[in-house]
């Protein structure tokens, strides 16, 4: 409550909030019939005609609408709590392989992580179901990898629910098939794949293809994801280069690096020959699993291009990873010393760890994430006020047109989440957007393709991709009308509302 409470005081904001009160309409309600059309019109009825395919984010957040409507302090709660059962997950998974305070001190050093506040503090981002959807399908995994492990079923049912919330909300998430087919191929030869866990491997390797191809196809017509960036093999590798050295600047502190090196010569220097066997295949096995979590985090740079950490919600789930390795380099030197009889060096490479990760731990970070809660509060607060106050100002004479006055490719979402949330607080007035195409702001591929949309909203009304509007035109500020400006542009013809 501390890093996301301030939420629950919260309303809906302009960004991604605006789909929720599109599906609710001017009568905030969804009604069960309804929802099968709902999800047609998302990237679910697009199959390889959109860059991304998610089914479980909108089947979800559909779901959310359904069960929360317009009451957004629900939709925070939720998300509070899925964070503390993901959390709490995490913390039974990590303790489940070394000493829990050490557990305790990896949680802590993922939650001071910068993304947080990005993923908590609003409503549309997709990684908070994957926030859960991981945990759970990892602590699955684990209890049903072990075949001594009970309640299979349940914990079959917790790492089938986890792969499809994960996969079907972010695609980058895709990775989990191989550990599937691993655990797959483990129930096969151990002969414990019963006929309800073959089918539902089955469906899972089925889930994860069905999103790639449909991003392949996509892909492969346009060369660009989508953000319009490159994908070339070339670019993405660049990227992911320039990542890890990012990652390793802002992780790697000295005395970690000095600690490890000492603990690996401690252990070199009193290996009896008859044990250096044992202790190779041991490393062998710690390594494979440290490559393996490397590899997820190149994983990220196949359907994003940019350089991490970003410190918004991109980052997850690939700044995870490093407090995952020092968790693997804890748990492999317990092991080395163990294969070397040294079991009285644990509680001291347990201490080492713990001061590692509070050396790399900054308190400040956890008081951005809460300010970025208060930030939330004062921002959608202000927004839906001035919503409400334009609104009021436009039904005493509805009949008026309603012109959104624009000049940025940016101010892209603003615009269709004006419409939208002005239908939601009852205004039946036409709609009309004024914009003014400026080249100097045209500065990308992505921003080339906004301002391309945009102008085809103004010239002749709805689009494949904004609906809700009129054509414009510029007789329509000779008589009574209405102006909502968005971002720097001016209109002087018509009544001037509020500016977003």
């Amino acid at each position: 409550m501390f890093l996301a409470g301030n939420n629950l005081k919260a309303e809906f904001g302009p960004i991604d909030d605006h789909e929720v009160v599109n599906w609710l309409g001017a009568d905030r309600k969804i009604l069960l019939s309804e929802i099968p059309q709902m999800l047609k019109e998302t990237e679910l009825g697009r199959f390889g005609k959109y860059a991304r395919y998610r089914p479980s984010y909108y089947t979800l957040r559909i779901g959310e609408s359904y069960l929360w409507g317009g009451n957004a302090s629900l939709w925070y709660m939720a998300r509070i709590v899925m964070f503390v059962v993901a959390i709490y997950l995490t913390l039974l998974i990590l303790s489940s392989y070394v000493w829990w305070p050490v557990a305790l001190f990896g949680v802590l050093h993922i939650l001071e992580q910068n993304y947080w506040g990005d993923i908590l503090s609003r409503l549309g981002p997709s990684e908070i179901y994957s926030v859960l959807g991981l945990p759970m399908y990892i602590y699955g995994l684990i209890r049903i990898w072990n075949p001594k492990s009970t309640n299979n079923r349940a914990m079959f049912i917790m790492y089938f629910v986890g792969f499809v919330i994960c996969v079907g909300a972010k695609e980058n998430f895709s990775f989990l098939l191989i550990p599937t087919l691993l655990l797959s191929g483990r129930l096969i030869k151990e002969k414990r794949m019963s006929g309800w866990r073959l089918a539902g491997s089955i469906a899972m390797i089925g889930y994860v293809t069905t999103i790639f191809a449909s991003i392949a196809i996509n892909t492969l017509k346009t060369s660009s994801d989508i953000y319009g960036a490159d994908v070339s093999i070339a670019s993405r590798l660049i990227a992911y280069i320039d990542s890890v050295k990012n990652i390793i600047d802002g992780f790697v502190t000295k005395p970690m690096f000095f600690s490890a090196i000492a603990a690996m010569l401690l252990i070199l220097a009193y290996i009896p020959r008859e044990r250096i066997y044992k202790l190779f295949m041991t490393s062998i096995r710690y390594a494979a699993v440290a490559a393996a979590f490397l590899l997820v985090g190149a994983s990220q740079h196949v359907y994003y291009g940019a350089i991490f950490p970003t410190n918004i919600r991109y980052d997850f789930p690939i700044l995870v990873i490093p407090t995952i390795l020092i968790i693997i380099l804890t748990k492999y030197l317990v092991a080395a010393t163990s294969d070397l009889g040294l079991k009285i060096a644990r509680p001291a490479i347990y201490l080492g760890t713990l001061i590692a990760i509070a050396l790399l731990i900054q308190p400040t970070h956890y008081l951005e994430t809460r300010t970025k809660s208060i930030q939330n509060v004062e921002m959608t607060t202000s927004f839906m006020g001035k919503l409400r106050a334009d609104a009021r100002r436009i039904s005493e004479n509805p009949s008026s047109p309603l012109i959104i006055n624009s000049e940025r490719p940016i101010d892209y979402e603003m615009i269709s989440s004006l419409q939208r949330f002005l239908v939601y607080s009852g205004v039946n007035s036409p709609v009309y957007l004024r914009y003014i195409s400026n080249p100097d702001l045209r500065d990308s591929t992505l921003g080339q393709l906004l301002d391309d949309r945009l102008r085809v909203v103004a010239d002749q009304g709805s689009s494949e991709y904004i609906r809700g509007f009129t054509a414009y035109n510029d007789q329509l500020i000779m008589g009574d009308c209405y102006s909502i400006l968005v971002g720097e542009v001016e209109s002087e013809s018509c009544v001037n509302l509020s500016r977003y």
